[in-house]
């Protein structure tokens, strides 16, 4: 019987340390959609829809895991400056936050899948590994407004989206 009495002071203790331990930070939506274009001049660019889920979320760095649809295009290739239509690609990536409250430095590395039409093959890999930086504002509790810009493996774009 004492060991039980034991056994629940100690699980009370430590719920009540959990409880208040929470902070502000903690309630940080782990949700966000957002649309983002880009573009390197006339050579190619993109517009997609993007996914993303907190996985890690301490202090000053967030860990999240992204799942872009968009569509792409390319206006140059081995052959002669030509305009080619443009293709469907799905991304998958990691991206890190460096930062608190409300502004954050962002980093992503992922790989890109495209959809490319068969007679394109040869000048367009499939396979594309992806890499941006930027800067990111967003709400310190996570809600509302998300804005991004940043610098990558498509050009210079920027996102704008909701966290939810």
């Amino acid at each position: 019987m004492s060991q039980n009495i034991y056994i629940l002071i100690f699980f009370t203790a430590f719920l009540s340390q959990n409880l208040i331990g929470q902070n502000s930070e903690d309630l940080r939506k782990k949700n966000v959609i957002k649309g983002s274009v880009s573009s390197t001049g006339i050579i190619n660019g993109m517009m997609s829809i993007d996914y993303e889920r907190s996985l890690f979320d301490r202090n000053f760095f967030i860990m999240n895991i992204e799942g872009t649809y968009g569509k792409y295009y390319h206006t140059y290739t081995e052959e002669a400056f030509q305009s080619l239509p443009s293709f469907h690609s799905f991304t998958s990536s990691i991206n890190g936050l460096f930062g608190k409250k409300s502004n954050f430095f962002e980093f992503d590395l992922g790989v890109r899948y495209s959809i490319v039409e068969e007679r394109y093959s040869k000048s367009i890999n499939s396979f594309i590994p992806v890499g941006n930086i930027g800067y990111r504002h967003q709400n310190p509790f996570g809600k509302g407004l998300v804005f991004r810009v940043f610098i990558g493996t498509v050009g210079i774009g920027v996102s704008i989206g909701k966290a939810f």
